[in-house]
């Protein structure tokens, strides 16, 4: 069996981060850590060892997850960022002038999240 990829999600909507949470530890060996904030997911990314992906929502309290990316891209260039927005595509430039190595919209459904996280986690084998 294959240690547990950790995987940093950041949504400030609790609802919707639980449901994610429990999704995604039911689909792969992931070992989730949350964040409502972009204040806190840039103080995660920076402290949290053995860090293999970041999910993060566009509009956070406080620090957007756009200035997040930015922040977490100083310290930490090659962490894997998909960037998820229930508003639909009119983010999508500004999250990859960010850093963003891949933006969904969330209502593309768990399938395409979990194909966008696979690929970015290095796992080819998805289709």
């Amino acid at each position: 069996m294959s240690s547990q990829k950790k995987i940093l999600v950041v949504e400030d909507d609790l609802i919707h981060l639980m449901v994610e949470t429990v999704r995604l530890s039911r689909a792969g060996s992931y070992n989730i850590v949350t964040a409502e904030r972009g204040d806190q997911a840039v103080m995660l990314a920076r402290s949290l060892r053995g860090l293999a992906l970041v999910v993060m929502d566009v509009r956070l309290p406080g620090m957007d997850g756009l200035q997040a990316v930015r922040r977490i891209r100083e310290f930490a260039p090659e962490l894997p960022i998909l960037m998820v927005t229930a508003y639909g595509e009119r983010y999508r430039e500004q999250a990859m002038e960010a850093g963003a190595d891949e933006f969904l919209v969330k209502d593309v459904g768990p399938g395409r999240i979990l194909e966008a996280m696979e690929r970015l986690l290095g796992n080819d084998d998805v289709e």
